[in-house]
């Protein structure tokens, strides 16, 4: 259980800098290009956010099943459904926003609507979901803490 945890943990390192990365990003973005130039930098930009989200989309999938499957079980068996509770609530909210991230990156590989406004849609759900992803892994960090306290001393 405690190389699982360490693998999460790393996880969320990496899960970190990729939103601190992307958020740098999305702030750069000239969401309102007047010249064929800066809708192409905008184009250019969005290839390169396009593919980040993507990966991370994936990586947060995988993330998440091996936490349902091995950590939350355990935890709960520890005493900590309340808090498991919270964290599969939580998980549930961020998989429905990582869905709309993927319908935006989707529109944006079909051209189903202008640059400019997939753009300003990654911007705004890229928005909603950083905070929530932090939040949860810092919650979700302190249950593991919990767990280990409780093994400890057992």
């Amino acid at each position: 259980m405690e190389e699982i945890l360490s693998m999460l943990r790393k996880d969320h390192e990496m899960f970190r800098e990729i939103l601190v990365s992307a958020e740098k990003e999305l702030s750069r973005l000239n969401l309102k290009p007047k010249t064929s130039e800066e809708r192409f930098e905008l184009l250019r930009e969005m290839i390169v956010i396009t593919y980040k989200l993507s990966e991370f989309a994936g990586m947060t999938s995988k993330h998440r099943q091996i936490e349902e499957i091995t950590v939350y079980p355990e935890l709960e068996k520890l005493g900590l459904r309340e808090e498991v509770r919270k964290l599969r609530r939580q998980h549930a909210d961020i998989v429905k926003e990582i869905n709309l991230l993927a319908n935006i990156l989707k529109e944006y590989r079909e051209y189903r609507r202008p640059i400019e406004e997939i753009a300003e849609n990654l911007v705004k759900v890229f928005a909603k979901i950083k905070p929530m992803y932090l939040e949860h892994i810092s919650f979700e960090e302190k249950c593991f803490q919990n767990c280990f306290s409780i093994l400890e001393n057992i």
